[in-house]
């Protein structure tokens, strides 16, 4: 009799339980991971803030498995510099955005096929840029809103 009690027991708490969402990095190695919101949506980003890991970016990933994209952080508010898609594998939009979230200009990249590379750059200075797969968030522009929460 006790292994039926068992299983009903176990039954019981196997319906009572959430599940629970795992959050899956793709081709990436353990990014920081935050949760950001982009008008209104809430989108999970690999967040880069040093020099080197800027510079890497999303050189050869071809999978960000259900992340929505990077965001480039800087300390400062006056950023001007330039992006390319060198040994960068898939089609991409970057949005960038001033320190207090509000959208300074928008473009889509692609993979650099010439040498040198083309760079790519945002019309003003700006202080976020949110890398995604090209047209996944094509509403993005002006008016839009970057809210890095905290």
């Amino acid at each position: 009799m006790r292994p039926v009690v068992l299983a009903f027991l176990v039954a019981a708490c196997a319906t009572t339980t959430s599940p629970t969402t795992t959050l899956s990095t793709g081709d990436l190695v353990d990014p920081e991971v935050q949760t950001v919101t982009l008008d209104g949506r809430e989108l999970a980003v690999a967040v880069v803030s040093t020099q080197e890991d800027r510079s890497q970016g999303l050189r050869g990933v071809d999978d960000l498995g259900t992340l929505d994209g990077m965001l480039f952080t800087w300390e400062r508010d006056d950023v001007t510099s330039r992006f390319t898609m060198e040994d960068t594998l898939i089609d991409l939009d970057i949005f960038f955005f001033d320190a207090r979230g509000r959208f300074v200009d928008g473009l889509t990249m692609v993979p650099c096929a010439e040498d040198p590379c083309p760079t790519y750059g945002a019309a003003s200075p700006y202080t976020y840029a949110l890398e995604t797969p090209a047209g996944r968030f094509a509403d993005v522009g002006p008016g839009s809103v970057l809210d890095l929460g905290g």
